[in-house]
């Protein structure tokens, strides 16, 4: 059974993971915080694109080691760790702000991820693997959108669409971060889609959409 389907899946994978993850995250906070947070991390989409990554990342690997269960337990911990880690560095280097911060946490790893939450990341991946990828795609992409050419035809039509909208989308947002950035060291727009960005994105916009992304000086401020 091909797990893959020449990586049309993994945009869908990216979708449903990235959607998950933003419910995740919006409930999590809900219940912890009882507030509401909006936890999709992009600007038009519902997809949180660190889960999104997350679970591209774990069914890409595993798709070739899904028969060995302990396997897919480390090789899913370690992959989550990665990409949280890697998109907090991301986030820090180009935007220098921090949207999550786990340096108070034990065994953290420069406050980017810790290992207890790799070890979550672990169990996120087999349940993900076994109770979600495979059945998926036994039980539903391979006998009704892959069935005859047609339906493969507009099955990878859709994801391509997709999926380049969640391109374009995640390229705005960093933009839309990097312009929230400068504002924040007081450099004004050089270009119409930069005046644009600060009109329809402000700060109060940032602060809804966006309000864990916070500025180093800002968590300075709490701290004092």
């Amino acid at each position: 059974m091909s797990l893959l389907d020449h990586g049309y899946n993994l945009i869908l994978i990216y979708l449903l993971m990235g959607l998950v993850g933003n419910l995740y995250e919006t409930i999590l906070y809900l219940v912890r915080e009882h507030r509401f947070v909006m936890s999709n991390g992009s600007v038009t989409t519902p997809f949180n694109f660190v889960y999104g990554c997350g679970g591209v990342l774990v069914c890409l690997v595993l798709s070739f080691i899904w028969t060995h269960p302990f396997a897919v337990y480390f090789v899913s911990a370690l992959l989550g760790g990665v990409a949280e880690y890697t998109v907090a560095s991301l986030e820090r280097w180009i935007c220098h702000t921090k949207s999550w911060d786990y340096s108070g946490r034990i065994l953290n790893i420069g406050g980017k991820t810790t290992i207890p939450i790799m070890l979550l990341w672990g169990i996120l991946g087999m349940v993900s693997v076994y109770f979600f990828y495979i059945p998926l795609v036994a039980n539903v992409i391979n006998p009704y959108f892959l069935d005859t050419s047609y339906h493969a035809l507009c099955y990878h039509a859709t994801l391509l669409a997709v999926g380049s909208y969640v391109i374009l989308d995640l390229i705005f947002t960093l933009m839309v971060m990097v312009r929230h950035q400068k504002r924040h060291d007081k450099i004004p727009p050089k270009t119409p889609l930069g005046r644009l960005i600060d009109d329809k994105c402000n700060d109060h916009y940032m602060s809804i959409h966006f309000p864990n992304a916070k500025f180093p000086d800002q968590n300075k401020k709490k701290e004092i």
